[in-house]
């Protein structure tokens, strides 16, 4: 009896010290899956959001952030923490505007005894001339380059009221206060127009006003690929009736009460809606600001819209950056100065990059050369 009882005593320890050995291996486990979380969530976007939360710090995800380092900003080199705001993939891009314009060099025509050139007619200076051919004398070859000579001095002794106008927009502002001030130290006449739920928005606005820069509203509305792209915070959608688009478009404006105008950001389905553009536009033009159609559709109704309220209005020439190059970037630059000779305006659209800064940082100089840099406020029409 007393073998049984010893025996059943052995057993309950035997059983006792599995269950503690068990026990142990659920919290090392425990333990565990808790160092994996903590990990997944410091290397996805979770954490960056949970950091704004609790410090306040901006949230961008990972792989939108530039690979610069914060160090950096001891040599004054700015920081670059954005969403892209590229036009949708789907849609046909209409930044391909190619007008037949030649070059400042205008090749005229004239008599051996005409003592000063004659005047070119736009049509004549838009067609494109013969080169001056081998079997020419040497005579006409010379006067011929002295007419071109004579042609291009005019042409740079133009005033700066004579020449074509540019706005330049920078989208995507309100995740790096830096940014916007590097880009308005290359001309105060750079339009920013500021996310309404960029963690720094507000602050960029103020400050931005305080120096006389203009700001706009980069509205977020629905692309086609909603909704696995995402166009964020305050974003209207085409489900949305039109109550619902009043409320989440005056929440939007109220953000940002500076502002002079709206732009959209995303947006190919959203701006083929005549019925909610035409109410967004209605309540802009209670409250007097324009709106710039980014474009990012071709089948935009935004114009159209726009005509039906009066409302102010006009739309984009080109995108500077869909590619983050700068050799890319300064040929869009020189296409720009193209539409603008062309049209006697232009307005083109770019983002917060570290190449579209750096171009616009080296080639800005040339480019008041040729343009004249205004706030797009000025290139708005009266639909």
């Amino acid at each position: 009896m007393a073998f049984s009882v010893n025996s059943n005593k052995r057993v309950w320890i035997v059983v006792r010290e599995l269950l503690k050995g068990l026990a142990a291996i659920c919290m090392l486990v425990s333990i565990l899956a808790t160092i994996a979380m903590v990990a997944d969530l410091y290397f996805n976007k979770s954490f960056s959001y949970l950091k704004k939360i609790l410090i306040n710090e901006p949230y961008l995800p990972k792989d939108k952030i530039s690979n610069h380092n914060r160090d950096q900003e001891s040599e004054n080199k700015p920081i670059f923490e954005i969403f892209d705001d590229e036009p949708d993939p789907k849609t046909k891009e209409i930044d391909d505007y190619q007008p037949k314009v030649l070059d400042s060099k205008i090749d005229v025509k004239i008599e051996e005894d005409t003592a000063s050139p004659p005047s070119v007619k736009d049509d004549e200076a838009k067609q494109p001339q013969p080169p001056i051919s081998e079997k020419k004398s040497s005579k006409e070859a010379t006067q011929q380059i002295k007419i071109v000579k004579t042609v291009n001095i005019k042409s740079q002794n133009k005033t700066k009221d004579d020449l074509p106008k540019v706005a330049i927009i920078i989208d995507d502002i309100g995740f790096d206060p830096k940014i916007a001030d590097d880009l308005i130290k290359i001309d105060k006449n750079i339009t920013i127009s500021i996310l309404p739920g960029s963690p720094s928005g507000r602050q960029i606005a103020n400050k931005m006003h305080s120096k006389g820069v203009e700001i706009m509203l980069h509205l977020p509305m629905e692309p086609l690929q909603y909704p696995s792209v995402d166009p964020g915070y305050g974003a209207i959608l085409s489900s949305m009736g039109d109550i619902e688009i009043i409320k989440v478009l005056n929440k939007n404006l109220d953000i940002l009460p500076q502002i002079r105008g709206v732009n959209n950001h995303m947006g190919s389905k959203l701006t083929t809606s005549s019925s909610a553009m035409r109410q967004i536009f209605t309540i802009l033009k209670q409250k007097e600001l324009f709106f710039i159609d980014s474009l990012t559709s071709d089948h935009s109704v935004a114009k159209e819209s726009a005509e039906s309220v009066k409302l102010e209005f006009a739309s984009r020439d080109l995108f500077l950056d869909n590619k983050k190059d700068k050799n890319y970037i300064k040929k869009k630059i020189k296409e720009l100065i193209v539409i603008a000779k062309h049209k006697g305006s232009a307005i083109a659209i770019g983002h917060p990059y570290k190449e579209t800064y750096l171009v616009l940082k080296e080639d800005f100089e040339i480019l008041k050369k040729s343009v004249k840099i205004v706030p797009v406020s000025q290139l708005v029409t009266q639909m």
